[in-house]
């Protein structure tokens, strides 16, 4: 038995004639009473008594009209399951950070996800995230909007990484106070963190002395050979060889910043499984 012939019986069931039937799956009513006599050779019984003017199921068509509506709403559950699939496999991410898009993309590192797009742009919004497509937004400000939902995703904070024989080794934790005695300290402009760094440093009048470096990696890559102190984003710490080095958090208030995620709330589950990966990294 073949599922479109389950198919056809529940359509004149619901239609009540195989006539209406017919005219709704766009064949022609003898093919259609003859798929059905097929079905019923089959399963050696009649389904429906012909012998009336409307539309009656024997009591084995009773009993396949159960079975046929269990095994249609099974058939439609693996479609939903694979559109959710293709759906989740197929994402864009847009983010006002682009270390903790990096960050995300590191998690989902190994997944079958293939990325449509990815956006870094400091301005950009959660209406930005197109209406017609699974895509996540990570932001530094939540949204109430009722269309969006929204959960924590890090907290990105500050580092001094210096080598093992700097007298700031010593130190625990440090303040950017700590910091006016040296005669260079490397950062990056690398992101919001350090437009707060940057900030701080200013406001307090401190000769910090920044290097600046665009491109990440090679920032990470001079960064482990810097003599002096060097700023490092907790994002990073995991790109960059420490090795003969220690890293030391800054706990200046204000010196850190809350990333979420952000999507709209009807692809929750189409997505379902990759905001679980991001909760076990955290």
């Amino acid at each position: 038995m073949k599922l479109v012939q389950l198919s056809r019986f529940l359509q004149i069931v619901r239609s009540g004639s195989f006539s209406a039937a017919a005219e709704e799956l766009f064949i022609s009513q003898p093919a259609l009473s003859q798929m059905i006599r097929q079905m019923e050779e089959e399963l050696g019984t009649e389904l429906f008594e012909r012998d009336r003017k409307t539309i009656c199921l024997t009591p084995a068509g009773e009993v396949t009209k159960r079975y046929a509506e269990r095994i249609e709403t099974k058939v439609r559950g693996i479609h939903y399951l694979i559109d959710t699939a293709k759906a989740a496999n197929s994402l864009r991410l847009y983010s006002t950070s682009p270390l903790a898009l990096l960050k995300l993309m590191s998690i989902f590192d190994g997944e079958e996800i293939h990325l449509q797009e990815t956006c870094v742009r400091k301005d950009i919004s959660p209406w930005d995230l197109p209406d017609d497509a699974v895509a996540i937004m990570l932001a530094d400000k939540k949204t109430e909007n009722e269309q969006f939902s929204t959960i924590n995703f890090c907290t990105e904070t500050l580092f001094l990484s210096v080598p093992e024989g700097n007298p700031l080794a010593r130190k625990r934790k440090i303040t950017v106070n700590d910091l006016a005695g040296c005669d260079k300290v490397l950062m990056t402009d690398f992101g919001k963190i350090s437009t707060l760094l940057g900030n701080i440093v200013e406001k307090d009048g401190l000769l910090l002395r920044p290097v600046l470096h665009r491109e990440q990696y090679v920032y990470l890559k001079a960064a482990e050979t810097f003599p002096g102190p060097v700023a490092v984003s907790s994002l990073d710490m995991d790109l960059m060889d420490r090795k003969g080095r220690k890293q030391i958090p800054i706990v200046d208030w204000g010196l850190q910043v809350e990333y979420f995620l952000i999507f709209r709330k009807k692809y929750r589950e189409q997505i379902e499984y990759l905001l679980k990966r991001t909760q076990e990294w955290n």
